[in-house]
């Protein structure tokens, strides 16, 4: 089990070895998830995670979920990257674990109505198929959007376009303001700055919380 360390602001590919290197480990989508839920997170700010997803080279409509990437957990800055992606082999590819989709498999790109998140399997294979968290996430959602006197949808899902080469992008989770969404918009070069939530073993001692 792991709890909370902190919060890192930075550059992907260039710190991750520094988080790496301390013991701890980038959080996945499943674990933001729960700590937004138990009030750890907050959810009027996005956070990358080390949730991955795979595409399929030569523009085929074939992606995995990688519900934890190892890739991305170890990425370095001489990682050769394709499109803000992870840059791999076909081979690497249909050699990774995880789930496999087509876009016809899902609703992409927009936002959802409440029944349809709730059986959304790209959202469930992110969340490392845990069905309790999905429900309780979209009960906490739609709640708020009624609240709120928003439109009843949110937590979209969204990918990029068919990829030449094969590649493996980091899923970031977005704030209220997009409806609590997932999305495949983050790029890992150097200068692209982003929000990680870091993990520790549990018992780990902890310092203080900065990079």
């Amino acid at each position: 089990m792991a709890e909370m360390y902190g919060i890192f602001v930075g550059g992907y590919m260039v710190d991750m070895p520094l988080i790496v290197a301390r013991g701890l480990t980038p959080a996945t989508a499943e674990q933001v998830t729960d700590l937004r839920l138990t009030g750890e997170l907050e959810f009027y700010t996005f956070y990358d995670t080390a949730t991955g997803i795979a595409y399929s080279g030569g523009k085929q409509d074939r992606f995995k979920i990688l519900p934890f990437s190892e890739d991305l957990a170890k990425i370095r800055a001489s990682t050769a990257l394709f499109n803000g992606g992870i840059r791999r082999s076909q081979d690497y590819y249909d050699s990774l674990g995880g789930r496999e989709f087509t876009r016809r498999d899902m609703i992409l790109g927009k936002r959802l109505k409440e029944e349809d998140a709730l059986k959304h399997e790209g959202w469930l294979a992110a969340l490392n198929d845990n069905q309790d968290l999905l429900e309780r996430l979209v009960d906490h959602v739609f709640r708020e959007l009624h609240n709120r006197g928003f439109i009843p949808e949110g937590m979209p899902f969204c990918l990029r376009d068919e990829q030449a080469i094969p590649s493996i992008h980091a899923l970031l989770l977005t704030d209220f303001y997009d409806g609590v969404g997932a999305r495949d918009s983050r790029e890992l070069h150097e200068t692209y700055c982003v929000q990680l939530v870091v993990m520790q073993p549990n018992g780990a001692e902890s310092d203080s919380p900065t990079f």
